[in-house]
């Protein structure tokens, strides 16, 4: 029963409905006929007057009828905008969400770019290149602390040599045959390289300990200089290596000093260069003259 009475009141909504805009219209049709009668009784010089008449009575039935239409035309409009809105921001959010990544990896990209920099403005005594080899293999018991060389003493390569490539310090040659040689690397547990810390000079010692880290030692005693990102570069102290290349960075401060990581990863290792060993300039000293040598 209420399905019924629901549909006999949507019935009479829909009766009543199109009963006024029947009687809107006969409304309309009655007032356009009473303009024709008015056209027709007067004559052609009162015809703009009664054209003004019937504009006066017709203008305002005319814009109620428009009225629904023209809201309705503007909710969709404002429909069409709010849609093309939505998608806008979608569009936008698209692009920052991808925009995003590649301000990570520029910002990445400029450190790198720092950093090689700092690489390049190094001045090297750019001793002579004694060859120039691969990388062929590693010592099956310790393969991140050795490297066997495709160079031997065909070749130039001499025990002591010191061994690079272009990012940094490599190690050193401890063994020739005579087309291959084995080199310690920066890792080996008894390497032993004086540096210096590019930021401010600071003077240390970095220790190989057979694993992927290097630990670092200062000679200053009464506080720790180190910092994550810290270059370490060789001092030429000592001689064998050369000076202002690159050794490891400081990954983290210890109480005795740093860990830092190699500027070559041994993994990574490709082609090098082995080089004469560095030997330090000595100034020489002008001798004293007793005071009968002035005479």
């Amino acid at each position: 029963m209420a399905d019924k009475g629901w549909r006999r009141s949507g019935f009479s909504r829909r009766a009543q409905m199109g009963a006024f805009v029947g009687l809107v219209l006969s409304v309309l049709a009655i007032v356009v006929g009473v303009v024709l009668l008015v056209r027709s009784a007067f004559g052609n010089d009162d015809v703009s007057g009664a054209r003004g008449v019937a504009l006066d009575v017709t203008a305002p039935i005319a814009a109620a009828i428009g009225a629904p239409f023209r809201w309705a035309a503007a909710g969709v409009d404002m429909i069409d905008d709010h849609f093309r809105a939505v998608s806008r921001n979608r569009a936008l959010q698209a692009q920052l969400e991808q925009a995003v990544p590649e301000l990570v990896r520029a910002r990445t990209l400029k450190r790198e770019n720092a950093r090689l920099k700092a690489l390049l403005d190094l001045s090297e005594p750019n001793p002579r290149m004694i060859a120039s080899a691969r990388i062929v293999g590693g010592s099956p018991s310790s393969p991140s602390s050795t490297a066997v060389l495709s160079a031997g003493r065909r070749q130039g390569v001499a025990v002591g040599q010191p061994v690079r490539e272009p990012s940094g310090l490599v190690g050193r040659v401890i063994e020739t045959g005579s087309n291959a040689a084995r080199v310690m690397l920066l890792t080996h547990v008894d390497s032993r390289v004086p540096v210096a810390m590019v930021r401010d000079g600071t003077p240390a010692l970095v220790f190989g300990r057979n694993d992927a880290l290097l630990e670092v030692k200062t000679v200053i005693t009464d506080r720790n200089p180190f910092r994550p990102g810290d270059l370490l570069i060789t001092s030429g102290a000592g001689g064998i290596y050369p000076p202002d290349v690159a050794v490891a960075v400081v990954v983290k401060p210890t109480v005795e000093g740093a860990l830092a990581r190699p500027a070559v990863a041994p993994e990574k290792l490709g082609f090098v260069i082995v080089e004469e060993p560095f030997v330090p300039r000595v100034t020489p000293t002008r001798k004293a003259t007793l005071p009968e040598q002035r005479r």
